[in-house]
């Protein structure tokens, strides 16, 4: 098996269903991993999506996100990974992307941009640049943009922190920059749901995401940085 699809679905998320029709495309090349909570989770995640010709598989993991992804990456029999969050929507042009960069995956860890569907505020469009802005130049993608990776790197990075109070994705790009691998943009985009930020309020919502990326990333930053300082030829000079 060349790929695998890991989509690790939330109690009462619905959205899933919508994203297993986009696999279509790359049905006899991938095996997708549907990780949920509970074993009544599973059956009617399985009931669902029963009719669809995909090689998939439902499996079930302790609570939170990040244990849904470790439990996907174990269990996931492709030799590249896909992390695909269940309110996710994938255009055709990210799947003929996708099949292009596979290969280049065994060295580096790619994320995708991202774009909105239109169940928020109008002022979308702002986080959309922000999202460009935050992974090109802080080099800091987040989980909803669909990381790609070979297995065998993702087991060199280690696992998604399960212990992290949140931000466990950006962590784990951490992680990969800690070692030194590179984190590449696939130059094209998935798409992701709006609806906390109209559900909460689209200034309170960027306002929370903003702080809490911050305080993270430059919490990680000087961690990078320390280290970076060590290894300098005049850090190792005897006084």
């Amino acid at each position: 098996m060349l790929l695998s699809i890991i989509v690790p679905v939330a109690p009462n998320e619905i959205s899933w269903l919508r994203l297993m029709q986009d696999f279509g495309p790359i049905q006899d090349e991938a095996e997708i991993v549907v990780v949920c909570g509970d074993s009544h989770q599973q059956s009617i995640i399985l009931n669902k999506l029963d009719h669809l010709p995909l090689n998939l598989r439902v499996i079930t993991a302790p609570p939170g996100r990040a244990e849904h992804l470790n439990a996907g990456a174990e269990a996931a029999e492709g030799d590249y990974l896909w992390f695909i969050h269940a309110d996710s929507q994938i255009p055709r042009q990210a799947i003929r992307r996708l099949k292009r960069i596979l290969p280049q995956a065994d060295r580096q860890v790619f994320y995708f941009d991202l774009k909105f569907f239109p169940d928020g505020p109008r002022l979308m469009e702002v986080n959309e640049w922000g999202v460009w802005f935050r992974s090109r130049f802080f080099t800091a993608p987040f989980g909803d943009q669909a990381f790609l990776v070979s297995k065998s790197l993702f087991n060199k990075i280690g696992p998604y922190p399960v212990n992290a109070a949140y931000g466990e994705d950006h962590l784990w790009i951490w992680q990969a920059r800690h070692k030194g691998i590179a984190i590449k943009p696939a130059k094209t985009w998935v798409m992701t749901s709006a609806r906390k930020y109209q559900q909460h309020g689209w200034l309170s919502t960027t306002g929370t995401h903003l702080r809490l990326f911050s305080k993270q990333y430059l919490r990680e930053f000087w961690h990078w940085l320390k280290r970076h300082i060590c290894r300098l030829p005049l850090a190792k000079m005897k006084l």
